[in-house]
Order: C-alpha cells, then structure tokens, then sequence
C-alpha cells in the first residue's frame, strides 16, 4: 500500500483504498525479486478538499450458501441404506447445521483537515465478519493516519502515514464438513459410536474457542521529497511491515486409535520487514526530446520467530494432556538493490522508459550474488486513434522468506529436521515481453486495447524432497530441501474493449469487454520428477487412493495442470466392477493414465456495464473462466455404495443404477467441466443531498450483491474450489505454510459451500 511492499492486502479495509493497480514492464523491474509475476499496488485515499472533512460509512451484509450439494434427507437416507449401516435417532438436518445466514456489518469514520500546505487524515474502519459455517468469521479494528506537510514553495514535503489492525478470527475446522456427508441420522448435540474416518461425531471437533488466529498487523511509511532545483528531485523513504499471529486448532484423530485422542496445535508467529529507500532524477531538454535519467537505492530487511507446541488431549475434558514443544525457529536475511533509470519522450510520439537493477539476496548461499533486473516500456502515437506499446523485461525471483541455505529443525520428543540447507541454489529468472495497440473507433466511443504476450520463467524454486540422508544427530530422515527444478512458458493475448454506447446529460451507458487466452506448458523439466502432490516426487502411484496422488501430473512439453485418469467406459454389471481403458501393452500402469484435459483455465472473460441515470447508477461485473477440468472429490469418495458405507450424496444412487457393487478408483468418470460464468458483483445505488443546519451532506445509499450466481455445468457445489479446500478465514489466517502448489483441479471433499452475499451501504461526507 502506498508503495510498501510486505502489507497483507486481506488485512486492508476497502474503506482505507482508492485505487488498486497492476504494475509490470519497466516499472516492475524496479521492485526486483518481488516482481517475478507482476507487482499490485493499491493506494490509500488523499485529502484533496481544503477545511475540514468528515465522512462515515455503514453497511450490513447478509451472507448465505449460494450452491449446495445433491444429498438425500434423513429419511431417504433410511430407505436407502445398506443392511449393517450404522444409524442414529436423530433427522439430522446437515446443511442446516453446517450453513447459516451470517450478518456482518462494518463501520468506518473518516476525519481530515486540509489547509495550505498541510493536511491530515484519520479513518477508523471496524468490521464483524461471519462466516456461513459456523464458528468461521473474525472481528477486525483498524486505524489509519496520514499527515502530510510542504515548505520552501512546495519545495520540500514531508509525508508520513500509519496503519494498525488487530484481527480475531475464528477458522473453523475444515474436517468437520466431511461429517455433512457421512450419515444425516447422527445427532448433533451427544455422541454417537460408529466406525468411521471421525470415529464418532464430528460435532465435537467444532470447538469455537480452540480453533482460532489472533492477529496484529502494524505498518509506518515516512516519505520525504525535495525539488532541489526545477529539475533535478530527490526523494528518501523508510517504512516497516509488521504481522503477529497466534493460532489454536483442533482436529480430529483420522488414525482413529480412540474416540477421546485430539490433537491441539499452537503456533505464534511474527514477522518484519523494513525498506530504505532513496531515489534522485533530473530533467534535461535537447530540441524535441526530453530526457530524464535516475538512480535509484533500496535495502529490505526481514526477519521472523516461529514457536509452538503440539499438545494431545487424551479426554474430551482435557484433564489429561501430553504436550511437546516445538524449537524457536529464527531467520532473517536482506535484499540489497542498487538501479539506474532513462525515460526519454519525443514530442509527443514516442516514450521510453527502461530501468535496469541489480539486487542481491542474503538467503541464497553459495549464490548469493547479484541478480539482475531490467525492464523496458517503449511506446509510439502512430496517429490521433493509434497507439503501439511494447514492453520488455528480465526479472529474477527467490522465494520471500528465509531458510533457503540454511538448516531447520523441529524439537520436540526427538529432534527432526523440518528442511535442509542447499547451498547452491540459483535464481529464478523470468523473460517477459509484450506486444499491442491502443485504438480508438466511432469519434472515441470504442476503444480497445490488443495485446500478445509471452514469459518464460527458469530454475523454478521450491521445497522438494531429497535422497534420505544423516542429519548431525545421527538420526536419518527423508530430507527437504529447496531446490531448482523446472522451467514454465507461458504465451497467450489479451484484449480488453470500452463501449461508451450512451452519453447524454442525464443518462450514460458504458460497458467494457476483456478477454484472456493463455497457453502455459512445462520445458525442461527434470526426468525424475513425474508428480507433485503431496511432494510425491519419483514415486509411483496407487492405483485408487487420493486423486492427489494420481491426477496431476508435471511432463515436458505438456501443458501446465494436465490432468490424468483412467478412462471410464462403463460398469459391469455382471461384475458391478469399473471397466477402463487399458495400456495395450499391459506392461506400465501408469501409461493407462491418460489426459481428460487440463486444471488450468485457457480463457478469462470480465464483462462490465455502467448504467446512470439521474441520481441512479447501477453497476454490474460478469466474470466468465473456460477450458477447465476439475476432479469431484466429493462424489468420488462419498458418491459410491461401499467406501464408508455412510455416504449421502445423490450420485452413490446413479452408481448403483449403474450396477456398481465394487469400491469407487478414481477415474475420468469424476472428472467434469467445471467451465463458469458468474454475477460476481451488482450495485444498484442513488445519491442524494441532506441539508443540517448550514450543513450540506452529500450522501449515497447502496445495494450490493456479491457472487450472487454460477452458470456451470459442474454438479458440485463450487466450480473454483480453493486450493486445499479450506474455509476462507483459515486460507487467510493459517500460519502453516503449504508447498503443493501444482497440486491444483480437485474439487476437495472438504470445500466449504461458496457464499453470496447482498449489502445495504450508506456513505455520508460532509
């Protein structure tokens, strides 16, 4: 925000943020590692009236499931189910218990003061957020301050701003949402034996209190500019990022060894990271041309604590307890920038701008040295309604955080090694050019911008499984460590479309039209690495199982997200046994896994309309994604006749009207288009005048819906699941990182139902 990097864009009220921009080409260069896939900026409001301004802002939302699944009612159920199903007294209503209408409401108070040469401004923004799921939201107090002052003509100005948030979250528990599809008949308020991956009730696991993140974040940016001569600026900027967590969960025992075994986890973590900055240009003429050279100096520095226990709760009263502690873990290390820049402008022609800088980061080992980053924009008037735009750059890229070329270990009952040091790591290098025009058409009433582009992005990092070595303790370990692997291209075209069809004096109409195509495969890839979920590297795959384990896979000269599956031709009913295609050689497997399409979309479509009329305005945002697969989870585990023997989902009936009797495998039959169009946001709002006194109030009321409907033909609830399926307060707040990043296209069992939500704003400045 305001051009700090390290702030937690999720922990910014919108009530805090004026605009929100994408930065690449030349000006991306500038940010160096950071800038490996693009850098967005969002910038805070500025005072701009002059006296005094005081605004508030209200809303309440009101959220619900938007999609749910296919399952059986209680009673259906009962009809249904096999002879031996466990069963309980109870029409437990599942989705009732697990989805809620959930209120949230936000407050924010605005006051600023401008005179002269001096201004300041204070927002306080509050936020009590629930989540569909139960015990899932959190409660968030923010305070933002911004004081600017200017001397000597303008010469000199001094701006420094702050920001504190402090977040309590509840998370939830992502397991507890497998129950909803286990058997409708348990009850929810005691507990009920049964064999089953929860070994009993899952309500038990939803313990408000255990299963939350407290979190603080802090932020300070103190900004001096001087205009030495009319020429030549100079400007020095320090700011620091903090974020405290501390989070408790608890989860069930999927071992299923006792039905009072519950292991409760704790983690503190905190992180900061400071930025010293001071960059100098000067604007010199010659004839038509206008140059203005710079320079440019930058040093980060991060560092972060990581603590925690792991502690087993042997009764449900936790009188009992066995706890062990986890080793404090601290790293820190720096980034180190030092950048030249040239912007020239011909007339009004032609503008180039390139920048090029070296940075070097402390946490590569061996190859710590410095990496270079250059990045050109070059663009040309070709006439009054055509512009030419080209963009080129080199970035290099290492992951943001430390423990790359150094050693990690947990302790606890035994000393275990978390990942190993390499040394030798190199950085990851990105290639990036871009290619396209601006047109105007119709006297300025069309305009489009068109666009070709292509990246390729080398030495690819990331923590990947090594050889099982000896650790200095003597004790032997499937090691970890990071490490360079891949190579990713990527080539595609944008074009992005502004119909400006109505503009009168009381009514406009403008839509806009974008469009994405991206094409993005592996090269040169490493041969022993055949998978990536889960870190399963090199090793082969069981037939069944996980589709984890069987589903995504990583090949040279494949597109990226190929996804693969045995073949469905249909059941034997003779059998009730799965019939595939199999490998005609009858030698490999694995060969038998053939692509049923790619997780990662080929197109992207937004669709925006503008409407205002009067007072009125109505505003309303279409996002399309095609081209997609996705793996149902869901019905593959819980759509079947056998697998826990308690499943309520619909599909398990048309299985059985297939005539399956034997075990779900994982095959193409559970693989489905997952291709969307979405309302993702409506806005019906009018503005209107208050008069106080002497007082005029310009106020806005607003009705706003948000992902208010899918158009799919995926049969699951959510046609873009969240990686790894967790509810979105814990995607947000988990401290834990998670490394499968290419473990994309399954739909989880586990994916919390997608939320529509409709709110009434009002806003009032006076």
């Amino acid at each position: 925000m305001d051009g700090m990097p390290g702030l937690t864009w999720e922990f910014v009220d919108p009530f805090l943020i004026d605009t929100i921009s994408l930065v690449n080409g030349a000006q991306a260069a500038s940010w160096g590692m950071q800038a490996g896939s693009g850098v967005v900026n969002i910038s805070s409001k500025q005072v701009r009236k002059e006296g005094w301004t005081v605004g508030l802002i209200q809303s309440a939302a009101l959220e619900s499931h938007q999609r749910s699944y296919d399952v059986f009612t209680p009673q259906e159920y009962r009809v249904l189910k096999l002879p031996g199903h466990p069963d309980g007294n109870t029409n437990t209503n599942w989705e009732d218990a697990l989805s809620r209408n959930a209120w949230s409401m936000h407050t924010g108070v605005q006051g600023s003061y401008r005179k002269d040469n001096f201004y300041v401004d204070t927002k306080l923004s509050n936020r009590t957020v629930q989540g569909i799921q139960p015990h899932t939201g959190f409660d968030q107090l923010s305070l933002y301050g911004n004081l600017g002052y200017s001397m000597w003509d303008d010469r000199v100005s001094i701006d420094l701003s702050g920001l504190r948030v402090n977040r309590q979250a509840r998370i939830g528990n992502s397991d507890f949402f497998e129950g909803m599809m286990m058997n409708p008949t348990w009850p929810l308020d005691e507990r009920f034996d049964a064999f089953t991956r929860f070994r009993g009730n899952p309500w038990i696991r939803m313990q408000e209190e255990q299963n939350r993140v407290e979190t603080t974040m802090h932020f300070f940016q103190a900004t001096i500019t001087a205009k030495l001569t009319d020429r030549w600026n100079v400007s020095s900027r320090y700011g620091q990022v903090g974020k405290e967590m501390a989070q408790e969960r608890t989860y069930s025992n999927r071992a299923g060894i006792s039905q009072t075994i519950f292991p409760l986890i704790f983690r503190e973590r905190s992180h900061d990271r400071n930025l010293l900055e001071f960059t100098t240009d000067y604007q010199a003429d010659f004839g038509n041309w206008r140059i203005t050279p710079g320079l440019r100096y930058a040093r980060q520095g991060f560092s972060y604590v990581w603590n925690g226990y792991n502690e087993r709760l042997i009764n449900l009263d936790q009188t009992a307890t066995t706890r062990e502690d986890l080793a404090e873990e601290f790293g820190e290390f720096s980034l180190e920038s030092f950048g030249a820049s040239l912007n020239l402008h011909f007339r009004e022609k032609l503008s180039i701008d390139f920048r090029y800088q070296p940075e070097r980061a402390s946490h590569l080992g061996g190859n710590a040295g410095w990496g270079n980053f250059w990045g050109m924009d070059v663009s040309y008037a070709a006439g009054d309604r055509l512009r030419l735009f080209a963009k080129l750059s080199y970035t290099g890229l290492a992951p943001d955080q430390s423990g790359l070329s150094q050693m990690i270990y947990d302790v606890g009952e035994q000393i275990t090694p978390r990942h190993f040091a390499n040394t030798d790591l190199r950085w990851e290098r990105s290639n990036a050019w871009e290619l396209g025009a601006d047109v105007a058409f119709a006297k300025g009433k069309v305009v489009a911008r068109n666009a070709i582009f292509r990246n390729q992005a080398s030495d690819l990092m990331a923590l990947l499984p090594d050889d099982t070595i000896s650790d200095p303790f003597g004790l032997s370990f499937l090691s970890f460590s990071y490490q360079n692997f891949a190579s990713i291209e990527n080539y595609g075209f944008e074009s992005s479309w502004l119909f400006k069809l109505i503009d009168r004096k009381r009514f406009k109409y403008q839509s806009g039209l974008n469009l994405t195509w991206m094409h993005s495969e592996w090269t040169n890839l490493e041969a022993n690495l055949f998978s990536w979920e889960g870190r399963d590297v090199g090793v082969s795959r069981q037939v069944g199982g996980n589709p984890y384990f069987q589903f995504n896979t990583l090949r040279t000269g494949e597109a990226l997200g190929t996804v693969r599956a045995l073949e469905f031709q249909r059941i034997d009913r003779n059998t009730g046994q799965w019939v595939f295609s199999q490998n005609p050689s009858g030698t490999n497997w694995q060969d038998a896994y053939r692509p049923v399409g790619r997780a990662i979309p080929r197109w992207w479509m937004g669709w925006n309309h503008v409407l205002s009329f009067g007072k009125w305005s109505i505003d309303a945002f279409f996002r399309g994604v095609f081209g997609h697969v996705l793996a149902h989870e869901t019905n593959y585990r819980y759509g079947n006749v056998n697998f826990f023997a308690l499943n309520r989902v619909r599909s398990s009936q048309e299985l059985i009207n297939l005539g399956l009797t034997d075990q779900n495998t994982f095959n193409s039959y559970f693989v489905e288009n997952s291709s969307f169009l979405n309302l993702q946001f409506l806005s019906v709002s009018r503005s209107f005048d208050l008069t106080f006194g002497r007082s005029k109030i310009s106020s806005r009321l607003s009705v706003i819906g948000n992902n208010l409907f899918f158009l799919t033909r995926f049969s699951g609830a959510d046609p873009e699941p969240r990686l790894h399926g967790r509810p979105v307060w814990n995607v947000d707040d988990h401290v834990e990182t998670i490394h499968a990043y290419y473990a994309s296209g399954v739909a989880d069992a586990n994916t919390w139902l997608p939320a529509r939500s409709l709110m009434v704003q009002l806003q009032l400045n006076f």
